[in-house]
């Protein structure tokens, strides 16, 4: 039992010797060991760069081309850019609603009259446009002047049907109404504005056709004494639901205007 402690603790205490590298029995291998930190290195080489790989790359910021009015020299198209046609660089106004805003302007000129024989339509007409002759003396004036309908014929071209009402006088004479006229002008949007493409077109004017009749009725008392608080009761009737009201409304200078109001069955106001 002796020996074999002894055995044991010859086994437990290693000479330091054995672990110094001048000792020929244990010399520590150092060929190895720089064999392990190169390797070591070189796998945190790998391991960075695979990091690096799979990482998502920063996106790319495109700039689109310039499109410059006139230029000479074409722009390089980019791979994301979209094309802009023509036509979308000329939609720029609110097309139907400028056309019919100028066809209104043009009437005025085209028939307004101060007896002087100026007029300024010759400046938006084509060359070599005949002009108005109003007669010797002649004035009139352009009550009203309204677009009734906005026609597309082609790209950016528009035609505008035009209903005016005139008075006319010659001299000292008064006024007097003339019938209605129609006109139909053709305005086609440039980049540079709007251009006259030709005289105007004579047309029959539009109609506004007479109203249907109305049911009339007697009023009862309870709608009645509601609807006199906004005016004069005149004329009345039921309507599906309720009951259509026609009141005269005073101005200050004493004139009446006809007017409608509706009314529900208990004798409320209904708002229009």
């Amino acid at each position: 039992m002796s020996e074999r402690s002894h055995d044991d603790e010859e086994f437990e205490r290693i000479p330091w010797g054995h672990l110094n590298s001048s000792t020929p029995g244990g010399p520590v291998n150092w060929r190895l060991v720089l064999y392990g930190l190169a390797g070591a290195i070189a796998v945190a080489g790998i391991t960075a760069s695979i990091v690096s790989a799979t990482r998502p790359a920063p996106p790319l910021v495109t700039l689109a081309a310039t499109t410059t009015v006139g230029a000479t020299t074409p722009s390089v198209p980019t791979t994301n850019a979209v094309p802009v046609s023509e036509a979308d660089l000329m939609a720029i106004p609110a097309a139907p609603g400028e056309a019919a805003a100028w066809a209104e302007i043009l009437t005025e000129s085209y028939w307004g009259v101060d007896g002087t024989g100026a007029t300024g339509l010759a400046a938006y007409l084509p060359p070599d446009s005949p002009l108005p002759a109003p007669a010797v003396g002649q004035r009139v004036f352009v009550e009203s002047a309204r677009a009734l309908s906005v026609t597309e014929e082609s790209p950016g071209a528009y035609r505008v049907v035009v209903r005016a009402s005139l008075l006319s006088a010659v001299g000292t004479e008064e006024y007097q109404r003339l019938p209605a006229r129609g006109l139909a002008w053709t305005l086609r949007w440039q980049r540079e504005g709007w251009r006259l493409l030709d005289l105007p077109e004579q047309i029959e004017v539009p109609l506004l056709l007479p109203a249907d009749p109305l049911p009339a009725a007697e009023i009862p008392e309870l709608i009645r004494s509601a609807a006199s608080q906004a005016g004069s009761v005149l004329t009345g009737g039921p309507v599906g639901e309720l009951w259509r009201v026609v009141i005269a409304v005073e101005d200050p200078a004493g004139g009446t205007w006809p007017m409608v109001r509706w009314f529900s069955p208990d004798g409320v106001p209904v708002p229009g």
